[in-house]
């Protein structure tokens, strides 16, 4: 599979069955984000109950771009998939995706002193 990072690489992770050809890609949006925050989903509880957080994670994931997907489906992917566990690799990256998309169009991480707004004027 592919994980993307900060620097270079796309915001998704995208998996691939080499013999079915069956594709998924876990991405994060604002409103997935919001979805997830929505019905209670903390990733600061993944050390604690990594055993309803991570598959809540991949879930959630999954919705962005898989969204006619039921939970009970999402969970036979992951499953099928990865059947051992996701790899922490995975799980940290998924982690880092949902946080970049909870601070879309709410924190400018931009390193831009002025706003690209120009009929606004900030004073601090």
């Amino acid at each position: 599979f592919i994980v993307a990072n900060k620097t270079n690489e796309p915001d998704y992770i995208k998996f691939t069955n080499k013999v079915s050809g069956e594709t998924y890609t876990l991405q994060f949006s604002r409103a997935s984000a919001l979805f997830a925050q929505d019905r209670g989903f903390n990733p600061d509880e993944i050390a604690i109950k990594p055993a309803r957080v991570i598959p809540d994670l991949f879930f959630y994931a999954m919705k962005k771009n898989h969204g006619n997907l039921a939970r009970n489906q999402v969970d036979a992917i992951r499953e099928k998939f990865f059947p051992n566990g996701l790899p922490m690799k995975l799980v940290q990256r998924l982690a880092d995706l949902y946080a970049e998309a909870c601070l879309t169009q709410v924190i400018d991480l931009s390193e831009e002193d002025d706003p690209k707004n120009a009929d606004l004027e900030v004073e601090m």
